[in-house]
């Protein structure tokens, strides 16, 4: 809820955060709090409960999740699961629990809607989360720098040299700075700038030059090394195919690229690659300056610009059409700083805290008091200091009340 400092009362998110942007005498009241729209079938709002009460699966505007510790740069939003780290160093997870993504050492029964509530997993040093666009894992990067991963296993996508599943967080060997997941593989970058991927190398998406091919007869259950010293960080989207960026600024994509990949790799061409091919330009690097969710991608250039490009048909190329492209295409704008996606929508960050998102709006992924599509950017209501982040069709950012 929010308060205003105009007039008495307690008002909803949603009518304060229009009447602010209508520019009426309302105003933010400087809180922060961890705020929440889209699809919540599976729990994955984390506000304790299934759908909307008021009708429907989802919410079009804004709702927030209980608590006030939560640390606004360390969430994630996976594809039917979320999960936050707190101030205080421990790390909470809500949503689908079918393969013990959640990490409390069970699993939901089959078709069940997982847990509505936000549960701890065990301990204090918690540090980062794993970036996601699987349903089946979750993991994190405590501030020791050590790995742990766990959920389903059955490509050999947690790095245990085994295919067995874990419900509760087991060890990566290591020393981390980052992770991500996808549903069948898995990737990092140590602290030494080496680059590492394990699990099933559908479309050749494990960059390790071996079966560029839809058989994934290559599953690797140990972290393999990707050649090369300085990686800077690195992604792995929902249809088999992966992106990382280096500390030069150069950006690289590999993996599944057929015709109904519509060129997420970004090469200009449908042609699967089986180990990393550089994307021309000079980007951004570091956490959040580039996106690969399922078809769609996105990235952000050091010069400020942001650029999309892949699957079209919801507007997710940001060109004002439905056309799909191969190679990059400027979104206008010299000032945006982080971008992220969900399944078809695309979500950026500019410098001055303004949130705008485009593409697929049906489940009211855009925040708009409405379940519609856009085809080039509208700003999202509200006041954004930190990042957002978005799972299938759930989007989750730090914003002030």
């Amino acid at each position: 809820m929010a308060i205003t400092d105009k007039k008495k009362g307690v008002w909803g998110l949603d009518q304060t955060f229009n009447k602010i942007n209508q520019g009426s005498i309302w105003d933010y009241s400087g809180e922060l709090a961890l705020l929440t729209w889209g699809s919540n079938e599976m729990g994955q709002m984390g506000v304790n409960h299934i759908g909307n009460p008021a009708g429907g699966n989802y919410y079009s505007s804004p709702i927030q999740i209980p608590g006030t510790t939560w640390d606004g740069s360390k969430f994630k939003s996976y594809k039917n699961h979320s999960g936050c780290i707190k101030t205080d160093g421990t790390l909470w997870m809500w949503g689908e629990n079918e393969s013990g993504q959640l990490g409390q050492n069970n699993i939901n029964t089959p078709g069940n809607s997982g847990l509505s509530s936000p549960v701890q997993i065990p301990g204090t040093t918690w540090s980062t989360i794993t970036r996601s666009s699987t349903s089946s894992q979750s993991g994190s990067i405590k501030t020791d720098g050590t790995l742990w991963i766990w959920g389903g296993n059955g490509s050999g996508n947690l790095g245990q040299d085994n295919r067995t599943h874990y419900s509760s967080p087991v060890q990566v060997p290591g020393t981390w700075s980052m992770a991500s997941q996808n549903e069948d593989a898995a990737a990092g970058v140590k602290t030494d700038g080496t680059l590492w991927i394990w699990g099933a190398n559908w479309g050749g998406q494990l960059g390790l030059n071996q079966n560029a091919d839809g058989a994934a007869t290559v599953k690797i259950s140990s972290p393999t090394q990707i050649p090369g010293t300085t990686w800077d960080y690195a992604f792995l989207n929902g249809y088999y195919g992966a992106m990382a960026t280096k500390t030069d600024g150069t950006l690289w994509s590999w993996g599944y690229n057929a015709a109904n990949a519509y060129g997420v790799l970004g090469l200009n061409d449908l042609t699967w690659r089986s180990s990393p091919v550089q994307i021309p330009g000079t980007w951004a690097t570091g956490a959040d300056k580039f996106t690969m969710k399922y078809r769609t991608a996105a990235a952000v250039k050091a010069d400020g610009t942001l650029w999309a490009w892949g699957y079209g048909s919801y507007g997710t190329a940001g060109q004002n059409n439905i056309v799909s492209y191969s190679s990059p295409v400027q979104i206008p704008g010299t000032t945006w700083d982080q971008v992220t996606s969900s399944w078809y929508a695309v979500f950026a960050k500019k410098t001055d805290g303004t949130l705008w998102g485009w593409g697929r709006g049906d489940r009211g992924q855009l925040d708009n008091n409405a379940a519609i599509n856009y085809s080039s950017p509208i700003q999202i209501d509200g006041n954004w200091p930190s990042f957002v982040d978005g799972g299938s069709y759930t989007v989750f950012g730090m914003g002030m009340l």
